[in-house]
């Protein structure tokens, strides 16, 4: 009788040839269990046995094909365009920027591609528009009116989360599968919430913790088709990695400050020269750039290292993901990138996104042992079930 199977003991494999063989005219509600019981399977199935053998595991990673030459001609027009229309086309502008980056990146020989309506973008930018002007002007016009707005916007900022989450997810896609987003502003409400108090109550040295929830919030509500994003990490594994950028921004303060103070009171020894704030004025300059070099090689140590932990334990379905980017690579793109960004007066800024996202992708893998098309060919037929299209939802670029 229909709806009376119990999935529950299902293995995915299991679950993924009853979805094909199944007449969904005539079984709809165990078609529908089977959906369910797909979406919920989570992570402990990640060693679904095949055929009575183990998967192999194999790791591919994502490559990006294009240069900076070509993404310069696109980068160009957007920002004229974006000048000459007073910022309304900037939506077409990163619908394009997105589009050309999707599909020149590829898993196994296939692209990635965004689907996102320039117009739903500029209708979100739009109704965010009056509470922009009036956090930054409104206290000219009304005393309080900023502050209020900043607490409006603190209190929105929950449901921007999932709405950008679901467009942006909605509108993404790999070989004509989109991606979704499942999670609730109720439960981000929450989220925030309880993070949020953490966070505040202790003066901000938690404030990772937020940063943990938010990503985690994002992952285990994401999917790929019907495949569930599961999530395994840990917060304490986290926070070190912010609690080290803090104690090398902490030390490198500290080492500057002393070699600071030494090298002023060796000048002046040398040279015999009263403290004079006008004469030894590049004193002044030098620890803001070396204290600068300081927090900027920290905050790309938690970038990468918060990045290559969230991915590495991080699964799709069955299929695990890992990445293994370097601090030191990273540093060295990062900061020969903003070298040329200057030396070029801001031209360079094309072949530096390039550059970046080159890398990244390069080291970031996906588990395709016995090839995606078993795999891809379960999800789009789950995917067309389930009737799912993109929505006109607002896009506030909260990603992840």
């Amino acid at each position: 009788m229909d709806g009376t199977i119990d999935y529950s003991g299902f293995t995915l494999e299991e679950l993924r040839q009853a979805a094909r063989g199944i007449d969904q005219e005539q079984y709809p509600r165990n078609y529908r269990n089977i959906l369910a019981a797909k979406k919920w399977l989570g992570a402990d199935q990640a060693e679904t046995l095949i055929s009575g053998e183990k998967q192999e595991r194999r790791l591919e990673s994502l490559s990006f094909h294009s240069d900076g030459s070509e993404y310069f001609r696109i980068w160009i027009v957007n920002i004229c365009l974006s000048i000459i229309t007073l910022g309304i086309y900037s939506a077409w502008a990163k619908v394009r920027r997105r589009r050309y980056f999707y599909r020149h990146t590829r898993l196994c020989g296939d692209n990635f591609d965004y689907h996102a309506n320039p117009v739903a973008i500029l209708k979100g930018r739009l109704i965010l528009l009056p509470l922009l002007a009036a956090y930054l002007y409104g206290d000219f016009f009304v005393p309080g009116l900023t502050l209020g707005t900043f607490v409006l916007i603190i209190f929105l900022l929950p449901f921007l989360l999932v709405r950008a989450a679901t467009f942006n997810n909605r509108n993404t896609s790999y070989r004509n599968i989109r991606f979704g987003f499942d999670g609730a502003s109720k439960q981000s409400y929450k989220m925030f919430f309880k993070y949020g108090l953490i966070s505040v109550a202790s003066l901000g040295i938690a404030s990772p913790i937020m940063e943990f929830a938010r990503r985690r919030f994002v992952i285990e509500n994401s999917r790929y088709g019907s495949a569930r994003f599961s999530f395994a990490g840990e917060f304490g594994a986290f926070f070190k990695i912010y609690f080290f950028a803090g104690l090398m921004i902490a030390i490198g303060v500290f080492i500057t400050t002393f070699f600071i103070n030494q090298l002023e009171s060796l000048i002046r020894s040398i040279f015999d020269v009263p403290y004079d704030p006008e004469s030894l004025g590049f004193l002044v300059y030098l620890p803001v750039v070396l204290i600068g070099l300081t927090y900027f090689a920290a905050m790309v140590y938690a970038s990468v290292r918060a990045g290559n932990y969230m991915f590495s334990h991080t699964s799709i379905g069955d299929r695990s993901i890992e990445a293994n980017l370097s601090v030191r690579k990273m540093v060295y793109i990062q900061f020969t990138n903003m070298l040329a960004i200057i030396a070029t007066l801001g031209l360079f800024i094309p072949w530096a996104h390039v550059r970046v996202h080159r890398y990244r992708v390069a080291h970031i893998f996906v588990d395709v042992g016995g090839g995606l098309d078993d795999f891809i060919a379960g999800e789009k037929q789950d995917a067309d079930a389930l009737g799912e299209e993109a929505g006109d939802f607002f896009d506030f670029d909260f990603g992840i």
